[in-house]
């Protein structure tokens, strides 16, 4: 087929393009994370960042050694560190990483500090947050003109095999053993573009029980990077700002929402929304209904919503969360925004479709999320078969995906990224809901998007989100034991860039299960009630049978 043999070029292209970018930048830093669960957001055994649900590539931390191998072997700088049950001093010859660091040829993701050989009982050593501040860690740089640099860490942490998701950034002591890796970060943004000719990295270890001498060695972190390559180009590069986009043979679907014209907007609420939920949707050029703000008071009503840029107020659809006072409930009661979705007879005039593309374009105002950390959701541009109200109603709500009903991939959005000791703080992470014939339990499967950092999005900015779904393949016998392949496809890209692709997914053994609706629903949870108004934007909806792209403005 013509269009996957393009999107197959297009993505070695992308993979190849993104690797480790040679540019400082903070919000790929590891994080440390609050205190307290509520905030158990920071480095992990399996999360380098797990308030954004960014992973390790490998469990309890990469790195690069001495070599820029991945994982290697040869630390840049090591000790050894005998059991004195004392306070002292441990000090490291860091000055070929600094170097590497200023010379681009590793970025500044911070020291990665393991167990190398020897005793192997835990050693511990104070942390930025340490009631002694002079025990804090410290990076001690001379620069060639002679003058010295003393610099306090920026973050520190430690990483647990024995409790694989809780992070410690808070703690006053981090602790090092063959299960236990710790990580230290520096700014070194005031040290510019010149060389160390000496660089010291100074911990001070509280307490030692390691019994023998134990080998402690310095490597380089490694978290991932942006990816900043041009954005792979769709049937949408073909029309300016869309126009006309709906003449291609592979589109099925355009909404711009620019006029009451037809293919605009007029007819996408037609027969599609509660009206006791009404209000929830609204033109962008109207102003906002009243509504309930984070601190309780009542949000007045503005054109648009709360921090959308009023040149885009006439070309957009506006929706909310909206806060409800009552006990949650799945069917409205403040974790509702609304519930739309355009038929695959509807768009083709076919019942069975097998592959499908949904693009929206999607703005966060300035009150969504506003620091909670508890809640995921649904978002609008999510493909489903979920066959409701027929005999094979399944993947939604609890009721289990089995192979012989419906399934569903819903667009799907993570709690914010919480406020305080984190460098992606207010991001938010785009998903997949999954309903899938291989699942365990009643609910679906959350997949973050997370082959590279960019679906983890910011309130303010505008957004091309798509996603792609093509159905699994089956043995055609629809009877009791049917089986069905473990080939159903989805990709997710943001920007026109690759975040998410998934290869081995069995949405169904039936082949009378087919894809049925394009999904653009918006919900909070889960069944917990927003606390307040939430409020969201979309604009330049398409969906097609071929991989579609950002807009050619």
């Amino acid at each position: 087929m013509k269009i996957e043999k393009t999107i197959t070029a297009v993505l070695v292209t992308l993979i190849c393009a993104c690797g480790e970018t040679k540019k400082d930048d903070p919000t790929l830093l590891p994080a440390e994370g609050g205190r307290g669960s509520n905030y158990n957001d920071g480095a992990s055994w399996d999360y380098w960042n797990k308030g954004a649900h960014f992973k390790w590539r490998n469990l309890g931390g990469d790195y690069f050694d001495s070599n820029l191998t991945p994982q290697g072997v040869a630390p840049w700088s090591s000790q050894s560190i005998t059991d004195t049950d004392s306070i002292k001093v441990i000090e490291f010859d860091v000055k070929e990483l600094v170097n590497a660091w200023q010379n681009g040829d590793l970025s500044n993701r911070g020291f990665f500090i393991k167990y190398i050989s020897g005793g192997n009982g835990p050693i511990d050593f104070a942390t930025k947050e340490s009631a002694i501040s002079g025990n804090a860690p410290k990076l001690v740089i001379v620069k060639a003109d002679g003058s010295e640099l003393l610099l306090e860490a920026t973050g520190d942490t430690f990483l647990t095999s024995s409790s694989q998701t809780i992070t410690f950034g808070q703690d006053e002591i981090m602790r090092l053993r063959s299960d236990l890796n710790m990580l230290v970060w520096f700014d070194l943004s005031t040290l510019k573009e010149a060389q160390a000719i000496s660089a010291k990295l100074i911990l001070t270890s509280v307490a030692q029980f390691n019994n023998s001498d134990t080998t402690v060695g310095i490597f380089a972190t490694r978290t991932n990077s942006w990816d900043s390559s041009a954005p792979i180009q769709g049937i949408a590069a073909g029309y300016l700002n869309d126009e006309g986009i709906l003449n291609h043979d592979d589109v099925v679907l355009h909404y711009n929402f620019d006029s009451l014209t037809p293919n605009s907007g007029s007819d996408f609420l037609d027969g599609s929304i509660d009206p006791s939920h009404a209000e929830n949707i609204w033109p962008c050029s109207d102003y906002s209904p009243t509504g309930v703000a984070a601190d309780g008071s009542t949000l007045m009503p503005v054109k648009g919503i709360p921090g959308l840029p009023e040149t885009n107020a006439g070309s957009s659809l506006c929706t909310r969360l909206k806060f409800e006072a009552g006990p949650p409930n799945t069917q409205g009661l403040g974790n509702y925004g609304m519930s739309l979705g355009k038929t695959t007879i509807s768009m083709l005039g076919e019942e069975h479709v097998d592959e499908l593309f949904v693009r929206v374009y999607m703005f966060l105002g300035a009150t969504w999320g506003e620091n909670l950390i508890s809640q995921n959701g649904k978002r609008p541009g999510g493909i489903s078969g979920t066959y409701s109200n027929t005999a094979y109603s399944g993947g939604w709500g609890g009721r289990k995906t089995t192979g012989a009903n419906g399934w569903s991939a819903r667009g799907g959005y993570s709690a914010q990224v919480p406020y305080g000791y984190n460098p992606l703080e207010g991001y938010t992470s785009l998903s997949t809901y999954l309903y899938h014939a291989d699942q365990e339990g009643e609910y679906g499967d959350l997949l973050i998007w997370d082959k590279t950092p960019n679906a983890t999005i910011q309130k303010g900015k505008w957004y091309c989100i798509e996603q792609q779904l093509r159905m699994n393949t089956t043995d055609g016998l629809n009877i009791l034991g049917s089986s069905g392949n473990n080939d159903g496809v989805i990709r997710g890209w943001v920007d026109g860039r690759l975040v998410f692709e998934k290869t081995d997914i069995r949405f169904t053994d039936m082949d009378y299960i087919k894809i049925q609706v394009a999904d653009f629903g918006l919900y909070y949870g889960g069944v917990g009630n927003t606390p307040y108004d939430q409020h969201m934007a979309i604009d330049n909806i398409v969906v097609a049978r071929a991989y579609i792209g950002p807009m050619n403005k």
